[in-house]
């Protein structure tokens, strides 16, 4: 999420999975209707394909639950030729992948983001990887994480009031965009006048399934590294000062650090808080329900999270011994990936899985990974969600997709552009903001970033 889990998928050098040529992010206009039409009938005649043949429908362009449904009744694990992996659809199997990390390594090829570029402790295993983790963990327990709701809720408040005369924005680009990008900022200690610079690497890592990773942001991150004196107090600055085993850590351990903790912060959470909005928008009742009765946020988060992941697959763990799963064997050394947004819909952990229920108890939901990998930024992602609800609610109402917009299925990696109009609560101190520029940008800037907070 808005740190790293495992689960940052091999979304950013591969081609990850195909997705049929209709896709609905993409949409819009007055045939909307029956591109969804079309959508839906290619679908379809996906599903009566072999499965084993099209195993890159796992995106359904349409809605890929019932086929999730079916993989996991009928072929809860299944190989991929062009990938070269095995899928895993069935709660019971993903948690298995993810918890016996004796048999199911992250070391495993994943991309070239993971393995080559940034190489961090989310490709290692335990003991070598609590050991690396526990170098920035201290930045994201739920002691430190308490010390943040102001700065994050000033922060949230700043970017709502820029569109607060339109009464409409683009959720994605004007808060689930910037916003996991000036938290990480700030604890990674990072300057906010590269603030300009930072945004469009952001937008590439809330994209990464769209094309590689900006390659200058590893030089920015060198540059940093070479040239301590431009950060302000953070984790990198905790990193220059740490010991492993006696000795500072490599260049290549520092920019493995810096490269992971800045790009997940979008690479995951833009999608997610794009994923929140869009709940909102689609389930009756919710925003009211939430605001009449804040002691419900938490639970809904956790639903939030089950019934709209922020990615839908995970990065592919490594087999280093045959095994069976489902009743299928797979040999050492394949390569086997957990499908998150299928394992959330399983019915033989969730009852009713297709319901969205913000009271449901238990909800052991796998979108932040569980076993030795579980999700470092969890605390964090948590509130994070926590406040962008809280501050919609509290200063919007009437929220409303935009004419000609159109949603992606839920758990698909999120959106692009998410538009939408609103109307501004009573009372609320946005709705009578000031309509001249606001003086912490400068005329021309094209960064909605707001000022740092000192």
């Amino acid at each position: 999420m808005s740190t790293p889990s495992q689960e940052m998928a091999c979304m950013a050098c591969e081609p990850h999975i195909p997705i049929p040529r209709a896709n609905p992010r993409q949409m819009g206009g007055e045939d909307t209707n029956e591109k969804r039409a079309a959508c839906r009938q290619q679908d379809e005649r996906s599903m009566m394909m072999s499965t084993t043949q099209q195993p890159c429908f796992l995106f359904l362009a349409h809605d890929p639950y019932p086929y999730y449904q079916r993989m996991r009744e009928q072929q809860p694990v299944v190989y991929d030729q062009d990938r070269d992996v095995w899928f895993v659809f069935r709660y019971e199997d993903a948690e298995r992948v993810f918890t016996e990390y004796e048999t199911f390594s992250s070391q495993a090829w994943c991309c070239e983001f993971n393995n080559v570029l940034y190489y961090t402790f989310t490709r290692m295993d335990p003991p070598q990887m609590q050991q690396y983790r526990s170098l920035v963990s201290q930045a994201f327990t739920p002691r430190a994480v308490a010390q943040l709701p102001e700065q994050i809720t000033l922060l949230a408040t700043q970017l709502l009031s820029r569109v607060a005369e339109a009464g409409q924005m683009d959720v994605v680009e004007d808060l689930a965009l910037p916003l996991p990008l000036l938290v990480m900022r700030d604890l990674l200690g990072l300057p906010p006048e590269d603030d300009a610079r930072l945004l469009p690497w952001a937008r590439s890592n809330a994209q990464l399934g769209d094309g590689p990773f900006p390659p200058e942001m590893r030089s920015y991150l060198l540059d940093l590294i070479s040239r301590p004196q431009r950060l302000r107090p953070g984790v990198i600055q905790s990193l220059l000062e740490a010991r492993l085993e006696g000795r500072p850590l490599t260049e290549a351990e520092l920019l493995g650090f810096c490269g992971m903790l800045f790009a997940t912060a979008n690479a995951e959470m833009t999608p997610f808080l794009g994923n929140v909005v869009q709940g909102l928008l689609e389930q009756p009742g919710l925003a009211e329900e939430l605001r009449a009765n804040p002691d419900l946020v938490p639970g809904a988060i956790e639903e939030l999270l089950r019934f709209y992941p922020p990615i839908p697959e995970t990065s592919p763990r490594g087999t280093t011994r045959a095994v069976e799963l489902s009743g299928q064997s797979i040999a050492a050394g394949q390569r086997v990936v957990p499908m998150i947004a299928s394992a959330n819909r399983d019915d033989t952990m969730f009852a009713d899985p297709d319901r969205f229920d913000i009271r449901r108890t238990p909800n052991p939901h796998l979108s932040m990974s569980t076993g030795p990998h579980v999700c470092l930024g969890a605390h964090l992602a948590r509130l994070e969600t926590q406040v962008v609800l809280s501050v919609l609610l509290a200063h919007l109402e009437d929220l409303q997709l935009a004419p000609g917009a159109t949603l992606v299925p839920a758990g698909m990696f999120g959106v692009k552009h998410l538009p939408i109009t609103f109307r501004w609560h009573s009372g609320s101190p946005l709705a009578q903001v000031r309509k001249q520029p606001d003086p912490q940008v400068s005329a021309g800037s094209q960064c909605p970033l707001p000022a740092h907070r000192s």
